[in-house]
């Protein structure tokens, strides 16, 4: 009974409903879209330092993370990389020999770091290949290089130039020959452009004069959530004496502070928001009990008892609240999917500044499911709370004077 008087009461006075209802479906839009850019950007960052190039797990020989020498690689085990494989979350295993190298074109030098893969293994964790914006990928077997548009652009490089390679191989031997570039490829984080070259791990090993030898095992797994129970479940299966297991937490510890404090300020920004969205809220809900100060007097004077009042009131904020809390989220999420495939471009002049945090400047949003439960049950229960003291206005309501007017 106390249910259906509670939702005719709402389209009674359709104007007070709708009226309180958008100022909770403005407050679920808002606060979704707000912290779907938040999370967008932090996914950026670790895209462009995880997916791009780390990984989310690898292994290494132990020692390797701290000091990483050529000198301190391991020998290739197909053993290893079956028991790596064999590991429920993680979906690629791919081999890599990174070294830091010296190119040059005879009259222009650069500092790089040489990354020997395997293209098509590479190109499942890090898409590899579907960054390449001139030229071709590497196939197994080339002897040719893949540079990053930076670096060719630094030193005006074009597709099928010779790039120099100089540096130390395995026991400090020296290492030197010349390829030519078949591709150019964009990453979405600056440094890498201007730093990375990469050609075929067998190809390295023969530069590196490190034959069989790899710096490390990178591993794509089926959710970043699950990284570091993949590394729990390889280190009880290595030895620890000879291995390491990272995740990219780990390898990524600044990246990791820098968005946790970040995230703390911007829970900030979200409880200010919360606070003008709350007192929009509380103004309406208000309202609805002034305006109606005669009807509850009525009532009461013909027998309702304040505690019956007090729940068809809860009852139409919970149903103004969810249909707002639907309305937002129902708007909210085709938002978020367009600013996640059309990302904000904030233009060049902002491309610098970004640039020095190594990430591009462009504003893209989240499309993680978890942002518009937790703000929309936040609101939800945020409204409820809100309704706590117009309530107590209702318990303190004298019929005779409330009919007077």
């Amino acid at each position: 009974m106390l249910f259906k008087i509670a939702w005719r009461n709402l389209w009674r006075n359709k104007r007070r409903t709708f009226i309180t209802m958008a100022s909770v479906f403005f407050a679920v839009l808002m606060a979704i879209f707000l912290r779907s850019i938040q999370e967008g950007v932090y996914d950026q960052m670790i895209d462009n330092s995880v997916r791009y190039y780390r990984g989310y797990v690898q292994v290494h020989q132990n020692g390797y993370w701290d000091e990483q020498f050529i000198d301190n690689t391991f020998e290739d085990s197909p053993e290893l990389q079956q028991t790596l494989e064999n590991e429920k979350e993680v979906r690629v295993v791919t081999p890599r020999l990174e070294s830091p190298m010296m190119v040059s074109t005879g009259s222009n030098s650069r500092f790089s770091l040489m990354v020997g893969i395997d293209p098509a293994k590479e190109d499942q964790i890090t898409r590899l290949k579907g960054r390449i914006v001139e030229g071709e990928y590497l196939e197994e077997g080339d002897k040719a290089i893949v540079v990053g548009v930076g670096l060719a652009e630094k030193m005006k490089l074009a597709l099928g130039d010779t790039l120099i390679l100089l540096g130390q191989g395995y026991h400090g031997q020296q290492s030197y020959d010349q390829y030519p570039i078949k591709g150019m490829v964009k990453f979405g984080s600056p440094e890498l452009n201007k730093r990375m070259v990469y050609l075929p791990v067998k190809e390295a090993q023969y530069l590196l004069a490190s034959p069989d030898r790899l710096s490390a095992y990178a591993m794509d797994v089926s959710s970043r959530r699950v990284s570091g129970k993949v590394v729990e479940q390889l280190e009880s299966k290595l030895d620890s004496g000879t291995y390491e297991v990272m995740d990219w937490q780990e390898m990524d510890a600044e990246l990791l502070k820098f968005i946790e404090s970040d995230r703390a300020g911007g829970m900030v920004t979200m409880f200010i928001l919360y606070i003008l969205i709350g007192f929009g809220i509380f103004g309406t809900a208000l309202m609805m009990i002034s305006e109606r100060k005669y009807e509850f007097g009525v009532q009461i004077a013909i027998g309702m008892k304040k505690i019956q009042l007090a729940y068809i009131l809860i009852m139409e904020m919970v149903f103004i609240a969810v249909m707002g809390v639907l309305a937002g989220a129902i708007v909210a999420i085709p938002l978020q999917y367009f600013f996640h495939a059309n990302p904000i471009d904030l233009g060049k002049d902002m491309a610098k500044v970004y640039e020095s945090f190594n990430i591009e400047a462009i504003i893209p949003t989240s499309t993680d499911p978890s942002i518009i439960i937790d703000q929309a049950v936040f609101v939800l229960i945020m409204t409820l709370l809100i309704m706590i003291y117009p309530i107590s206005k209702l318990f303190r309501i004298k019929p005779i004077e409330a009919m007077r007017g």
